[in-house]
């Protein structure tokens, strides 16, 4: 058969702890290596080739039998499915790295699991880990209006903004005052923003109103 050389491109993608910590707690006792992905994805080789993945950080030796490897073929914009390859690839560790050889552009993750009954489970949580990890980030502020309606009572209305200024919204036509304005924080898009209400505050809803604010481009969150 002919062969040809070809320009392939190598990434890696950082996987937080405090990202695992939140997600999965200390009790799954679970832990990632970096995602490195092979571009462009799902071409096929000629002859292996070899990659090496840095061990996640809880890798234990003895432990060693709880080491997953995991793959997705998946191309262009198509969601990524991870699947566990572990069985139907040969694998060795050197100088806290995996070599194993591959004939497939692709992404690869290492999974470890210090409890062997949490093997099984080990793509579902790269997969519900992998939704954060490619989140669009955006650059919000949070801002605090409250009007008094009598002697005991105000309204007091958070905003997470990605746009507007604070001189265009409602509330300042409607004689709010600004109290409050965080400095610029970063949210992810579509994921769910969380109040925290103390004191004497009670969160009102108005009919049909979202109760799960959530962050995105372009968008205004009224609470």
């Amino acid at each position: 058969a002919l062969t040809k050389r070809i320009k392939i491109g190598l990434q890696a993608q950082a996987v937080p702890s405090e990202l695992v910590m939140k997600l999965f707690g200390s009790l799954t006792a679970i832990s990632f290596s970096p995602i490195v992905t092979i571009e462009p994805r799902r071409r096929k080789f000629h002859r292996p080739i070899k990659l090496r993945i840095p061990l996640p950080a809880g890798y234990r030796l003895e432990t060693s039998g709880n080491l997953r490897l995991l793959c997705s073929i998946t191309g262009g914009q198509s969601k990524a499915v991870w699947e566990d390859v572990t069985g139907s690839t040969p694998l060795s560790i050197h100088e806290q790295c995996l070599l194993f050889t591959t004939t497939v552009s692709a992404r690869f993750w290492l999974v470890h699991c210090q409890r062997s009954q949490r093997c099984q489970d080990a793509a579902r949580f790269a997969q519900e880990l992998w939704r954060y990890l490619i989140q669009v980030p955006f650059m919000a502020k949070f801002v605090v209006f409250a009007k008094r309606r009598d002697i005991n009572e105000a309204n007091v209305r958070v905003f997470c903004m990605t746009d507007d200024k604070e001189e265009k919204t409602l509330e300042v036509q409607e004689h709010y005052t600004l109290v409050a304005r965080s400095r610029d924080v970063e949210v992810l898009d579509r994921q769910p923003l969380f109040l925290e209400f103390g004191g004497n505050l009670i969160p009102a809803h108005l009919n049909g109103a979202n109760r799960r604010p959530g962050g995105g481009s372009q968008s205004t969150t009224r609470r």
